[in-house]
């Protein structure tokens, strides 16, 4: 019996370091908020989806991952900073997500099967309003409808701007949030008569997402220059730190917990999401930035001890 106990306590996997612990938490925290590309466009707050986008983009790339872990479990005051701001991001997607999930219930309930959206339409059909949401409030305005350029694109007059407005409109507060805009392409910009075969967003919506970027109708998920207005010092504090990290040069070789750390942020750095999330943490979240002073001097100074 002992014998069988000894054998069997040989078998056994060796205890988990507090490293791994941390680095099994951090993944964990990182999987919870980790959406699909519908669900993250169900979102309505603009700067969450910015979060959320990022992280998406992150979970894509090994080497960002691996390094974010890196840091998250040698870096105290990162590791802190990361708790309040996973546990602040997670409570608002499970109410944003519940949110939309209820909303969508709703758009399925109003409209008939025909001309209910596909992932891949709620996709779409988040790029439009984002390029027409002038102000990034969240909703529309029948002017910023008019002024976008979209009427024009989709070759719809105001007039049907006004009858959609007074069929869903319902508190007539002279706003359109998101479900009531796919309502909007689904009775007005996509009806039958204005489209020969198929209606959806994901077929007709390029043409008109490609005409507002011409005339240049701003993004709000990547609209750096509403950003760098209200936020311009620690803008360009994050822009010389991160073509700082690009500029940096590392033995190929090199495996230590330094050098997945090094290659993990310059692969961060070639992805948009990535960066505008980073920004987005960095100018809007003042318990991240002393870990960020922090991580980024010292690897600097190494960095140039070495170069």
């Amino acid at each position: 019996m002992i014998f069988g106990l000894l054998a069997l306590s040989a078998l056994a996997p060796p205890p988990l370091t507090k490293s791994d612990r941390r680095a099994a938490k951090f993944r964990e925290m990182l999987a919870s908020v980790t959406l699909t590309d519908e669900r993250l466009a169900m979102l309505d707050d603009a700067g969450l989806r910015t979060l959320l986008a990022g992280v998406q983009g992150a979970a894509e790339l090994p080497l960002v991952v691996d390094a974010f872990t890196i840091v998250y479990s040698d870096v105290a005051p990162v590791r802190l900073a990361g708790d309040l701001i996973f546990r602040s991001i997670a409570k608002r997607v499970r109410g944003a997500d519940d949110a939309a999930t209820k909303l969508s219930r709703e758009l399925a309930a109003t409209i008939d099967a025909a001309r209910r959206p596909s992932a891949e339409d709620i996709v779409r059909a988040r790029e439009l309003f984002d390029l027409v949401d002038r102000d990034g409030s969240g909703t529309l305005s029948r002017d910023e409808l008019l002024a976008s350029g979209l009427l024009r694109s989709a070759d719809v007059d105001g007039e049907a701007v006004d009858r959609f407005m007074r069929e869903v409109d319902a508190d007539e507060s002279g706003e359109v949030d998101f479900i009531e805009f796919m309502l909007l392409a689904s009775r007005v910009l996509f009806d039958e008569e204005n489209c020969e075969d198929e209606c959806s967003f994901a077929e007709r919506a390029p043409p008109l997402i490609d005409a507002l970027e011409i005339e240049g109708a701003p993004s709000v998920l990547f609209d750096e220059a509403k950003i760098a207005a209200a936020e311009s010092r620690r803008d360009e504090r994050f822009e010389t730190m991160l073509e700082s990290v690009a500029s940096w040069e590392l033995d190929e070789t090199d495996e230590t917990r330094f050098g997945v750390v090094v290659r993990g942020a310059q692969a961060g750095g070639k992805d948009a999401r990535v960066v505008s999330a980073l920004r987005h943490l960095y100018t809007g979240y003042a318990p991240i930035r002393p870990g960020a002073h922090l991580i980024f001097k010292l690897m600097d100074a190494h960095i140039g001890r070495n170069s």
